[in-house]
């Protein structure tokens, strides 16, 4: 996150700060030519590492004091530097009223009066701010700060990372001689018979057996299986009138003709 006191990132870890970072994305321009970089939004992560949690409760063990109120004490020296660097011709009396009035309005963290934000505020300031101007420049440094605190504090909350279980070594193949080799050959095909065997037998059980015409070397090859022998008479249809039904050759025969 940009525009932290130097206070603030000194208590920050490298780690830490990345995770809080805020990330960027790209945006195309209307007009379909270019476009920029924009601040994205913060997303926690789901799981934190020990390393990381740990430096986040570090984290906001230092930068809860230094995000509570500042003494009104403080305020005032502070003000009074801005005063001295500020040009204008304001009476020291009036000067000292308005100081004494601007630090008990003024409820900002204790890190936004530092000597860095002093000086940025001089070099912005030709003559002494009024409230509403004071009251922006010192919102401006504080919203990063409270914005990152917030950010730590919900990183220190997370939980922690599961380990991952222990992976089994990989299976190593075993170098076989070739008599071994044959051995577990002959193994595998007598398995292999006696489970076609069990299949077959099953089979039989459930169909019960083949009959000879269905089979292409039966009695009835190359010519079409007589239905009344296969299948035994037909309920409605006259038998008489076909006994002898004509072989395929008859057919083929009649077709050809």
């Amino acid at each position: 996150m940009e525009n932290l006191p130097a206070i603030v990132t000194a208590s920050l870890s490298s780690l830490l700060t990345e995770t809080c970072k805020t990330p960027s994305r790209w945006v195309s321009k209307d007009d379909g030519y270019g476009g920029e970089m924009v601040p994205g939004k913060w997303m926690p992560p789901d799981y934190v590492s020990a390393e990381l949690k740990r430096d986040a409760i570090a984290a906001c063990a230092k930068l809860e004091p230094q995000c509570a109120r500042a003494p009104t004490p403080d305020v005032r020296k502070w003000l009074a530097s801005l005063g001295l660097l500020c040009a204008g011709s304001t009476a020291a009396e009036d000067a000292k009223a308005k100081i004494l009035a601007y630090a008990g309005l003024l409820e900002f963290p204790g890190a936004c009066y530092t000597k860095d934000s002093l000086r940025s505020a001089a070099e912005r300031f030709k003559w002494l701010p009024s409230y509403a101007e004071l009251h922006a420049f010192l919102s401006e440094i504080a919203a990063p700060l409270e914005e990152m605190f917030r950010r730590v504090g919900v990183v220190s909350r997370m939980p922690l990372r599961q380990p991952r279980a222990p992976q089994e070594p990989p299976h190593k193949q075993v170098k076989r001689s070739p008599e071994e080799m044959a051995i577990i050959d002959a193994e595998n095909d007598k398995r292999i018979a006696q489970l076609r065997a069990a299949a077959k037998e099953a089979k039989a059980e459930r169909y019960g057996p083949v009959r000879s015409s269905y089979l292409r070397n039966g009695p009835f090859q190359g010519q079409p299986p007589n239905p009344k022998a296969a299948w035994g008479p037909i309920p409605g249809t006259n038998h008489a009138a076909f006994p002898n039904p004509p072989r395929g050759e008859e057919i083929s025969g009649r077709i050809r003709r």
